[in-house]
């Protein structure tokens, strides 16, 4: 049996979508779907996005399903299979761009947890890999660098 990849979208209630363009010139070419979070990635919307994607784990739990995280949801690794799950890295300016308690939470639930339970984890730049490795050197053997295939269009 194939394995399918779900690409896993932040909301498409942002209105920047440069990053998902990549990922969906890559989706259209291979035995694949995607699935936008029904939030954004506040308080509230990240719990609920959470309980979103278990349902989407028992939907599809006797499907050959490879979860890929595009980016800015990094914190649903959290409920996913390690073994199952690609995550993508394409910049640390959440942490760059806050302070304090909240720069924490982001630190902890975007970064470190997920770099700690992720086997498979790609990021688009030697600067991304150096700041992940910061974070948590532990995950430096797991991370790979794929550069982007297109330019920003």
């Amino acid at each position: 049996m194939n394995n399918k990849v779900c690409y896993i979208f932040r909301s498409v209630k942002h209105n920047e979508f440069s990053i998902e363009k990549v990922f969906f010139q890559i989706a259209d070419n291979f035995d694949s779907f995607k699935i936008f979070m029904p939030f954004k990635s506040n308080l509230i919307g990240c719990f609920l996005n959470l309980l979103y994607v278990i349902y989407i784990k028992i939907l599809y739990r006797n499907h050959n399903i490879i979860f890929h995280i595009t980016g800015d949801v990094y914190y649903l690794m959290l409920i996913l299979p390690s073994n199952k799950t690609v995550i993508t890295f394409h910049d640390c300016g959440i942490l760059l761009n806050n302070h304090g308690l909240k720069r924490i939470v982001f630190y902890m639930f975007w970064y470190k947890l997920p770099l700690i339970k992720a086997k498979y984890i790609t990021t688009i730049s030697y600067l991304v890999y150096r700041q992940l490795c910061r974070i948590h050197g532990g995950a430096r053997e797991n991370i790979k660098i794929i550069f982007n295939p297109l330019g920003y269009v």
